[in-house]
C-alpha cells in the first residue's frame, strides 16, 4: 500500500504538477498576507474602512468612559440607565 502512494506521488510530480502547486501556494500567500497601509495593496474601499475604524475606535472608548463617569456619579439605578443607553451602547 505504501508503494502505491509513493508511485502516485512520483507520477504526479513527473506529470508537471509541481509548478502548479507552487503557483497555488504563491497565490495563497498573497491572499493570506495582511494588508498594509500606505501601499497599493489596499483598495480605496479598504482604506476608507481602515480609516473609519481608526477614527471610530477611540470615539467609542471615549463614549464608554464618559458613560461610566456619569453613571458612577450617582448611586441610583434609575439615574444610571440613561448613561448606559446613551454612552455605553453608543460606544459598543
Amino acid at each position: 500500500m505504501a508503494q502505491m502512494t509513493t508511485h502516485h506521488a512520483s507520477a504526479a510530480v513527473a506529470a508537471g504538477s509541481k509548478p502548479a502547486k507552487t503557483s497555488r501556494l504563491a497565490g495563497l500567500k498573497n491572499l493570506v498576507s495582511p494588508p498594509t497601509i500606505g501601499t497599493s495593496h489596499l483598495s480605496k474601499l479598504d482604506r476608507t474602512v481602515v480609516t473609519t475604524a481608526l477614527v471610530m475606535l477611540p470615539l467609542g472608548v471615549i463614549a464608554i468612559l464618559l458613560a461610566w463617569r456619569g453613571a458612577s456619579q450617582t448611586p441610583f439605578l434609575f439615574e444610571q440607565i440613561p448613561y448606559l443607553i446613551s454612552g455605553g451602547l453608543l460606544g459598543i
